[in-house]
């Protein structure tokens, strides 16, 4: 053999053997691969949510955080009213195996003060909720004749067919009130969460908190659990009749 050739070949089994030695020094530097451990995994990742099979309903209480939405002489405040009637309904929805994703669950918003921003926040949680409707509770007001003008309305977008449904189960159940709580039916509006939304979508104005009479009706234990029930008995009638 060629002492050249010898030389080559020394070279290569040399570069060989460093080639071997870097590899097993970066086996040492590599970091450990990650332990998964059942109940360890993250959402994002493949943990199952163990309501995934229920029907989801949004609801939005009206209002809140910085906006107070309207008012009561007696000093009721709409947002507080909209919020503590939209935490009933939450609970009787779920104890009919609905899972309830809420806008919001108290007086803290996420989004700004900006009222479109506000708004569009609201459907964008119920966007991604995948849900089946969007139910926002709100009360009304009247500064011409708040002695006579009383009762709920059903506010939605009658262009949209499934938001109609809803409305008239909801209206339905909402008039078994009456006359307590008066039923003025539904109404046509063109307002942003009616609008901009994906999915069946209704504003509930529960009544007046300019008149007294509905105010009563509204606070007190007794006949603000009627309205709660009549809510949810006019969701659960739509989704069954969906199914």
């Amino acid at each position: 053999m060629k002492k050249s050739t010898q030389q080559n070949l020394f070279l290569l089994a040399a570069i060989g053997l460093i080639c071997v030695l870097i590899l097993v020094l970066f086996s040492f530097m590599m970091p450990e691969k990650p332990v998964f451990k059942e109940g360890n995994i993250s959402n994002d990742v493949n943990a199952s949510d163990p309501q995934e099979d229920l029907p989801v309903v949004v609801i939005d209480p009206g209002h809140g955080g910085y906006d107070e939405g309207s008012s009561s002489e007696s000093g009721v405040v709409e947002k507080e009213l909209n919020l503590e009637i939209a935490l009933k309904v939450r609970d009787l929805l779920e104890e009919n195996d609905i899972h309830v994703v809420m806008t919001r669950d108290s007086d803290e918003v996420s989004w700004s003060d900006d009222n479109v921003e506000d708004l569009q926040a609201r459907l964008d949680i119920a966007a991604n909720a995948d849900a089946l409707m969007l139910v926002s509770l709100h009360c009304n007001i009247s500064e011409e004749d708040p002695e006579n003008v009383k009762g709920s309305e059903i506010y939605v977008n009658t262009s949209q067919s499934d938001s109609v449904a809803l409305a008239e189960a909801l209206n339905a159940q909402l008039e078994t009130l009456s006359p307590a709580l008066v039923s003025r039916g539904i109404k046509t509006g063109q307002f942003h969460l009616l609008t901009y939304n994906t999915l069946p979508c209704v504003i509930i104005e529960m009544g007046f908190l300019s008149n007294a009479d509905d105010v009563a009706y509204l606070t007190e234990t007794d006949t603000q659990d009627q309205l709660c029930n009549a809510v949810v008995e006019g969701i659960l009638s739509q989704i069954k009749t969906d199914a």
